[in-house]
């Protein structure tokens, strides 16, 4: 252990010396923080945003007079989802989903709003955050500290000679790891305790969001990743002949984790689970429902049933339109409930498709742990809209439970007012907890703490059996 950390301190001190390695840490540290900062700044502006909107809308929805209830359900109402405050860290899919829905009578609908429609053209290329800074550049700088841990000793001649000294291989793996571990530490370190004061000194704006356990998990993905490409990085290193084709070999390995890996299995999983575009889909539901029985057969089909004894023989026959207009929005309600679980379920194939590819890549596991953790991938986005769904459907039973229970006669013509706005709650959506997430992504996971393992077993072995010239 005393061999291994005596490597470790040389190592460390002789790349902290090189005012190369300096450089690049300040640059990533500084990248790190300004990364943070615009990221929480970004979110804090959004969710302040959000918050405001709902709170019009409530306004708006109990403001609005007195109206029919059922008409009221088709002046309908909007609920805006919650921002994570971990996006200001990984911003996953939030940029590219929508940030509403609209709830009415009748109609079902997909979340609306990307806000990326809102972005320049500047920046919707792409823009650094701190999970592309961990996942991207972090691995880099890990390259470029490890490719010449055991292959710039065999080419300088002085690996044999440590060997000899009684050094055993194991220790000096050892001392090669922690010598790598320890100046990323002095970027690292620093770079999360600054980020950790800025995200939690702008308080998310629902005190209640479990940040703590998300943001812990966050963490440890990152750091287990960290010790992936360091245990690659000296894998290789080991296993090649010159340090030239150690940092040839890392360079492709981490450009193709990087930029060709998620572009692939994202192709790869539009190929295998295709899903149709939102024009589509809404089309294809407004073919199901022309094939219904128009309104007038409809109205005629109930008003026959009432004849026929189906209903309370207090029922008025004025009702009929009431009944049909119920059992048509309980009809509608069963057909997009129906269409947009098959919807969600092919999303979530894709998504499980992506996933797999995280055994061949294992920044893609990271990738997908990371969007989960800060609440904005797929499954984050299926459960607000099945909030929202939720939600409609409570809504739509109280103001069309109120117009058939009103005993008029002429049962359009009832109003009513604020006192029946109140019945219908504020939307409140809780999010999902540390545990949910990763349970949503645990293929990713198991990826992740596999790579750990293969490529601590790869890196023993290859030092085990590496050539001293």
């Amino acid at each position: 252990m005393r061999a291994a950390l005596t490597i470790a301190v040389k190592d460390a001190t002789e790349i902290w010396r090189d005012g190369r390695f300096r450089f690049a840490a300040g640059l990533l540290f500084i990248l790190l923080i300004a990364a943070i900062a615009g990221g929480v700044h970004n979110q804090s502006e959004i969710a302040r945003q959000h918050a405001d909107a709902q709170r019009a809308e409530r306004d708006v929805w109990l403001d609005k007079g007195d109206m029919n209830p059922h008409a009221a359900a088709h002046y309908g109402a909007f609920v805006f989802k919650p921002v994570q405050p971990l996006s200001a860290i990984d911003p996953g899919l939030a940029p590219f989903v929508g940030v509403f829905v609209f709830l009415e009578a009748h109609k079902q609908q997909l979340p609306r709003h990307r806000p990326i429609e809102d972005a320049t053209p500047t920046r919707r290329p792409g823009q650094l955050t701190p999970a592309s800074a961990a996942l991207v550049l972090l691995p880099l700088l890990v390259v470029a500290l490890t490719f010449s841990s055991f292959a710039g000793e065999r080419d300088q001649g002085t690996l044999r000679p440590l060997l000899a000294m009684g050094i055993s291989r194991g220790s000096l793996l050892a001392g090669k790891a922690m010598g790598a571990m320890l100046p990323l530490a002095a970027v690292i370190v620093p770079a999360t305790i600054v980020g950790a004061a800025i995200l939690f000194w702008n308080a998310p704006a629902d005190p209640n969001a479990p940040i703590g356990a998300r943001a812990a998990a966050l963490g440890l993905v990152y750091l287990v990743h960290t010790l992936i490409w360091i245990g690659l990085g000296l894998t290789v290193s080991a296993r090649s002949r010159t340090q030239g084709a150690a940092l040839v070999v890392l360079l492709a390995i981490w450009f193709a984790n990087a930029f060709i890996m998620p572009s692939l299995a994202m192709a790869a999983a539009k190929w295998i689970d295709p899903s149709p575009s939102a024009i589509e889909f809404a089309a294809s539901i407004q073919d199901e429902k022309d094939s219904w029985p128009s309104w007038d057969a409809r109205v005629e089909g109930v008003m026959q049933r009432f004849l026929d004894g189906e209903f309370e023989s207090t029922m008025a026959p004025a009702n009929v339109e009431v009944v049909a207009l119920l059992e048509s929005e309980a009809d509608e309600t069963a057909l997009y409930d129906r269409r947009f679980a098959e919807l969600f379920e092919r999303y979530q194939r894709q998504a499980r498709s992506f996933e797999k590819v995280g055994a061949i890549a294992p920044t893609l596991a990271a990738r997908t742990l990371s969007m989960a953790l800060a609440g904005t991938d797929e499954s984050h986005d299926r459960e607000f809209a099945a909030a929202a769904t939720r939600y409609r459907t409570a809504m739509l039973t109280t103001l069309n439970g109120e117009l058939a229970s009103s005993g008029r006669f002429n049962t359009f013509d009832y109003t009513r007012g604020r006192d029946l706005w109140e019945k219908v709650p504020p939307f409140d959506y809780d999010v999902p907890s540390a545990r949910w997430a990763v349970s949503q992504v645990a293929w990713s996971a198991g990826a992740l703490a596999a790579w750990l393992a293969a490529i601590a077993f790869a890196a023993a072995w290859s030092v085990s059996s590496m050539r001293l010239e």
